[in-house]
């Protein structure tokens, strides 16, 4: 201290901290971090290391001064600003031992290029933290007082940039154009508004939404991601060791770890974007963050060309590695994910939660890859008994977190690679790294006891010196230019007086925005890039060829969701070459009123012209009302009574030996046929029957026939102990309790919990606890097909989902069949004995009698096949195989085209892969393609979605296609329940041959309404929000999608002639390669084009 009393003139005027404390006998104040439900775990988790952090209380905007007391040797008291000059040696006298002023607002400065400029003060502290040759920092050797300056500082920069945007906010102001014109002619003073917080201030809300915006304009351009990296710095980088002096620690020298962190930043993105490490990349979004750890990650998103998109388990698997490295092959790579790639032990911390990790670790074996629509990836776990013992801990392959290689390698750190799940994901991602600033959650502690709870921001010495070096919180390529979207005039204009606002109307300034812009282009017929023409781009793609289009700071700032600006916003998306406001307005010829009306006839509203009003208006109600379990009647009570006694009437009491009865049927063993004899004969005995199918196909096969889930009202989603909603007072209770008979078919792909609902419902009804109330149940099925679709599970647990699964499955008496008599007219033929062993083989096959266990190379014997060669492995000779040559077809008549396309079909295990084949036969086909747009709108019960144009992009499972092509006369499939009775279901192939903007018409391909002519409109269609995605939204289309190409989920159930199969991608449920094989009526008309499995012919 004689030294700071001798050289320290703070020293001799003012007292010090510790004399003050103890004259005052102050007391000890703490601040402790708590959890609270319902808090982002993401934000608001709790520091893992020990470190020094400013905390915000409120919304985080440090605006008000942080003073501090000086307390003088004569006992009197000053008040110093942290804008002060001698705020920071006052309050840092150790590095600032002489009392060293710092900056100040007339600090300035001269170089080369400008003299006598302004040094603002984040120039000012930041030099402080850099090491200079032959001079001894004490700053940067300061430790944990380093950390507290660093903080102190950003704190003193921030706060002194909101403090200028709070001063200049009442000159800086906004009005629409025309009301700025209006007021300027009547020479008045007019109302403008002041602008808040600007998105401009990086790490507002504004900036974290704007960032949020331009990644799913990237993702609208190019499409989801598909690789999601994070990377964490190393403490122990040799750029960094290099620079700490030894016995010192990274988390001490933040300073070093930013600059280091920002290059290896800088590299991961040379590596990925020009030299494509990964593949080629064609956009990219990142973000850095703290998360209180004490190092800074990256969170990055990454779009790659669609040749090298992931799509495959083995491209997967090439990126993406799960497993421990062998040590002896590869020691390096071996210690580097021993060290960062392992999760756990998660006990105790924060990923730990209500007795299991949060993250699912450890994750599962699997001996492969295994691909899901709608579901995460299981990457490759093996269990091949290697093993990591870390302390006391044992990991194995399922604690592994998922790296790259080549990555992991080069960078030497924590660095997760990840596929993300669905394009339904991108807006959880995004989300994600767009979160915001760090919070925390406090309790004010004193003596032990909570004085209060603070809700305050977290800054830890990371995210300050971060910010202090100016370094960049996200970046994204391509740029995204950001366009405005307004009515005429209605652009917002900034200005600071009226004389400016004067001075930008004459200029033309304040008219100029870059939607006006636009339409000067089209007035113009400008030509841009590429020699492409203005009047044939949409708006959104007029930056890519004209790049700035008059870009002002013009725009609008208002929500116009559900606005005219925002029917305004979605016609931009559809209308090229206007040249006027009014041309948004008008389509096909009419000048509509609003924007609204001119949006809602261009995308196909529900105005439907006279003649397919007539054929959509009330020529089913009846029909549709009764198969709900209801009617006109039964609005009247008395009727409804009078039906009641009706049912009891006529009610006829079954014997005491009733039972649950299971029917096995392997495909083509006359399964069909026997249930509809049981039909006939219980109508017979005057019996009440209930028939039933899983699927809308198998129900049009059973005489009475319609889906379980109509029939008897199953939850869409039933959890297990759940009933059904049906009540012994309505008429459906009453079918329900007084049928003598139950026919359930595909038993084997319903939910278990769907079966006990039912199961518990009847008993409830029927006020008896046998199973089903005392029923004669029959069901029907074939387990060797596919199972129940167990959502987002993870492979391969569908079987638990089974009805063998279930607490009925033991009081079940088994029937079974064995002929196949699918092919049994084939016993003729020269080919009777192959198609004998045929019908062998997929018993063998189904009931995986040739595999040693589960996971073997299946093997196809007795299954003739036409393995396609490597020259033929593409769509097109599986397409020429199966259709031949497509232009041919256009001579054919409908009769002759229905009955040449009925018999044949390509099949693949995923939609993806059915839509390339699609895609690819469209391409080939001759004639006129419709193109038929749908109209998504958000879910209003939802939290939150999407922008319309980010809807347009999804296309989730059940959902057709955003813009869906079609011609006239080529196969459609249907994609839900319409109408059971007229042969509409899902599953239902229809040839099409007509088509409009409202109405498609066709004719029913197979079953038992074949050859019946239908229409089919629009309808109203949800995707439900689950836990891999929070998207809930509408879409208005017509529910079909083309049929060249099936899944094989789709096909169960239906016989065809000549069958191909797409194994592009594996087969990745149980049942589907014996759903390939069952769909041949002829073994040798079955090719197969796979890269994956060994067909062995017979």
């Amino acid at each position: 201290m004689s030294f700071m009393y001798n050289h320290n003139p703070y020293a001799k005027l003012f007292k010090s901290a510790r004399q003050i404390l103890d004259e005052a006998n102050a007391k000890t104040l703490k601040l402790k971090g708590i959890s609270r439900p319902g808090d982002d775990p993401k934000r608001y988790n709790e520091p893992t290391m020990s470190e020094v952090a400013a905390i915000v209380s409120g919304d985080g905007e440090i605006v008000k001064e942080r003073d501090i007391i000086l307390h003088r040797k004569d006992d009197k008291l000053v008040s110093i600003s942290d804008m002060h000059s001698s705020y920071f040696p006052l309050r840092y006298p150790l590095f600032f031992p002489r009392g060293e002023q710092q900056w100040h607002k007339l600090y300035k400065c001269s170089t080369e290029r400008v003299r006598n400029r302004k040094v603002g003060s984040l120039e000012w502290y930041a030099h402080l933290l850099f090491e200079r040759p032959g001079h001894f920092s004490a700053i940067l050797r300061g430790r944990s007082l380093l950390q507290e300056l660093v903080v102190d500082m950003y704190v003193c920069v921030e706060r002194q940039r909101l403090q200028f945007i709070r001063n200049n906010q009442a000159a800086l102001k906004a009005s629409q154009y025309k009301q700025l014109i209006r007021g300027l002619e009547n020479q008045k003073a007019f109302d403008a508004r002041r602008i808040i917080l600007p998105a401009t201030f990086i790490g507002s809300p504004r900036g974290m939404s704007q960032l949020y915006y331009d990644a799913m304009a990237i993702c609208n351009k190019f499409g989801p991601p598909l690789l999601f990296i994070t990377m964490t710095a190393n403490p122990d980088w040799v750029a960094i060791a290099a620079m700490i002096p030894k016995g010192e620690k990274a988390f001490d020298h933040p300073t070093i770890v930013a600059r280091v962190f920002r290059l290896k930043v800088k590299a991961l993105i040379k590596e990925l974007v020009k030299m494509e490490r990964l593949g080629r990349v064609v956009a990219y979004v990142y973000t850095i963050e703290f998360q209180k750890r004490g190092l800074p990650h990256a969170h990055l998103m990454v779009t790659l060309d669609d040749k090298d998109k992931p799509s495959t388990p083995e491209k997967i698997d090439l990126l993406v590695s799960a497993e421990i490295p062998d040590e002896t092959e590869e020691p390096q790579l071996h210690a580097l994910v021993t060290r960062f790639m392992l999760h756990g032990p998660c006990k105790g911390r924060s990923c730990w939660k209500e007795g299991g990790c949060k993250l699912g670790f450890p994750k599962p074996y699997s001996p492969r890859t295994v691909t899901v629509d709608g579901a995460y990836p299981v990457y490759l776990r093996r269990n091949d008994g290697r093993f990591i013992m870390k302390h006391t801990t044992r990991f194995d392959n399922g604690s592994v977190v998922p790296f790259n290689r080549v990555l992991t390698l080069m960078f030497q750190c924590h660095i997760n690679v990840e596929v993300p799940v669905h394009s339904t994901a991108i807006k959880y991602l995004y989300k994600y790294i767009t979160k915001g600033h760090d919070r925390s959650y406090l309790a004010l502690e004193m003596e032990d006891e909570t004085q209060a709870y603070v809700d305050a921001r977290y800054i830890s010495p990371p995210e300050a010196t971060w910010r202090l070096f100016k370094f960049p919180l996200s970046d994204r390529s391509p740029a995204v230019t950001r366009l405005n979207v307004h009515e005429e005039d209605e652009q917002v204009v900034y200005f600071n007086d009226n004389e400016d606002a004067e001075g930008q109307v004459k200029s033309g300034k304040a008219s100029r925005t870059t939607l006006t812009g636009f339409l000067e282009l089209n007035i113009n017929d400008a030509v841009g890039a590429e020699g492409r023409r203005a009047r044939s781009l949409l708006y959104a793609d007029i930056p890519t060829f004209f790049g700035g289009i008059n870009q002002t700071k013009n725009g609008n700032l208002e929500n116009h969701e559900r606005s005219e600006k925002f029917y305004l916003c979605l016609l931009l998306l559809h209308v090229k070459g206007a040249m006027e406001f009014e041309d948004f307005r008008r389509f096909n010829g009419v000048l509509y009123e609003s924007y609204q009306a001119a949006y809602m006839d261009r995308r196909n509203s529900q105005q439907l012209r006279l003649d397919e009003r007539r054929v959509m208006g009330l020529f089913r109600l009846e029909a549709m009302i009764v198969s709900m379990g209801s009617s006109l009647e039964s609005k009247d009570p008395v009727q409804q009574s009078s039906k009641i006694h009706l049912w009891q009437s006529y009610q006829l009491a079954g014997g005491p030996d009733r039972q649950v009865v299971y029917l096995d049927g392997p495909g083509g063993t006359g399964k069909t046929f026997l249930l509809n004899s049981i039909i006939d004969a219980s109508e017979l005995k005057g019996y009440s029957n209930i028939v039933v199918a899983s699927s809308g196909v198998a129900a049009l096969l059973l005489r009475g026939g319609q889906t379980a889930h109509s029939a008897f009202k199953i939850p869409i989603d039933p959890l297990e102990g759940a009933e059904c909603p049906v009540q012994l007072d309505t008429m459906l209770g009453e079918k329900l309790r007084s049928c003598n008979l139950i026919i359930w078919d595909e038993i084997v792909t319903i939910h278990r919990f769907a079966i006990e609902a039912v199961d518990l419902t009847l008993k409830r009804l029927c006020a008896s606890e046998k199973p089903f109330g005392g029923k004669t149940v029959v069901f029907a099925g074939d387990f060797r097909q596919i199972l129940p679709v167990v959502k987002h599970d993870e492979y391969p647990k569908s079987w638990a989902a089974t009805l063998k699964s279930s607490r009925i499955w033991n009081s079940l008496f088994q029937l079974k069949l064995t002929e196949n008599m699918r092919l049994a007219r084939a016993l003729e033929s020269d080919d009777s004995q192959s198609n004998i062993w045929f019908a062998r083989g997929l018993l063998a096959l189904g009931e995986g009698v040739n595999q040693k266990n589960d996971f073997e190379i299946v093997k196809l014997r007795n299954i003739k096949t036409l393995n396609m060669g490597p020259d033929e492995m593409s769509c097109d000779g599986l397409i020429d195989f199966v259709y031949g040559s497509l232009a041919d077809m256009v001579g054919l008549s409908i009769p002759e085209r229905l009955a040449y396309l009925n018999d044949r079909c390509i099949l693949a295990p995923l939609n993806r892969d059915v839509k390339v084949i699609n895609d690819e036969v469209m391409s080939k086909l001759p004639g006129q393609t419709f193109l038929l747009y749908s109209i998504d709108t958000p879910d209003p019960d939802a939290y939150e979605s999407l922008p319309e144009e980010n809807l347009n992009k999804l296309s989730p499972p059940g959902l057709p296609e955003h813009a869906l092509k079609l011609k006239v006369g080529m196969p459609v499939v249907v994609t839900r329940n319409l109408r059971i009775g007229s042969g509409i279901c899902n599953g239902t192939r229809i040839l099409l041959t007509r088509i409009s903007e409202h109405i498609l018409c066709g004719i029913l391909m197979g079953g038992p309404f074949a050859g019946e002519e239908v229409t089919l409109p629009r309808i109203k269609l949800q995707s439900k929000a689950n836990k891999q995605s929070g998207q809930s939204f509408f879409r208005f289309q017509f529910p079909v999608r083309p049929a060249y190409a099936m899944s094989i989920n789709k096909s169960q159930g239906q016989t065809l002639g000549r069958v191909g199969v797409f194994l592009q991608t594996n087969i990745f449920a149980h049942g589907q390669l014996l759903e390939n094989a069952a769909n041949g009526r002829w073994n040798i008309l079955t090719r197969v084009a796979s890269r994956y499995f060994a067909i062995v012919p017979n």
